[in-house]
């Protein structure tokens, strides 16, 4: 087997990071898109998502954890890290393709924003779905656990909150009367988006194990 020193695992570390910026970069552009919808910013935030393959991307670090978990001088500790590192990845493929689908639903719908309420609040469940992710990326540099408890219990607090924005939108349409189309294709955006945070737990949850792990 090849053999392979730290250097090359602090890389894999900086490239998991470098991938979830990137989804941090390209939900700030949808929480701008939501802000002000227009024909501009939809092509804007369309060039910021084709900018990375995503996909291609997650594909090369899962081969680089691969080949990191075939050399003889990894420590147990540091398989346990890689392992972890390695079942992010369909997670973060997972987001991306959630942050595809808000911008279809949003492309020919931008209508639907003009409610302010409904504007208001899909800027706020966006703010923290950013957070979210903000916190999954930072634990992913931590490594005494009682930080990185500290770390996943506020990411636990901002997945709350999430949900009682949605919550809060699904009553105010309903006291609308409102069944459109349109409406339900905010939903189902606004549900994607949901799921996007629900991915970053599922982040932060794989990388805390191996820390939380006694054994």
């Amino acid at each position: 087997m090849a053999k392979c020193c730290s250097k090359e695992i602090e890389q894999i570390k900086k490239d998991l990071k470098n991938v979830l910026k990137i989804l941090i970069n390209n939900n700030r552009s949808v929480k701008e898109l939501i802000n002000d919808c227009n024909s501009t910013n939809i092509k804007k935030t369309k060039k910021q998502l084709n900018r990375h393959s995503i996909s291609e991307l997650s594909e090369t670090l899962d081969k680089n954890i691969l080949t990191a978990l075939s050399c003889e001088e990894t420590r147990k500790k540091d398989i346990r890290m890689l392992v972890s590192y390695l079942k992010t990845t369909n997670e973060i493929i997972k987001i991306a393709q959630n942050t595809r689908a808000v911008i279809g639903k949003l492309e020919n719908n931008c209508d639907i924003l003009l409610d302010k309420n409904i504007k208001k609040l899909s800027v706020k469940l966006y703010s923290n779905i950013i957070k979210v992710l903000e916190k999954s990326y930072e634990i992913i540099g931590l490594e005494e656990n009682e930080d990185i408890e500290e770390t996943y219990n506020e990411i636990i607090v901002l997945e709350n909150k999430i949900d009682t924005v949605y919550d809060s939108i699904n009553r105010y349409i309903i006291t609308q009367n409102d069944s459109s189309s349109d409406i339900e294709k905010l939903l189902i955006a606004l549900r994607k988006s949901e799921k996007t945070a629900s991915r970053a737990v599922s982040i932060a949850s794989i990388i805390r194990y191996p820390y939380s792990d006694k054994e």
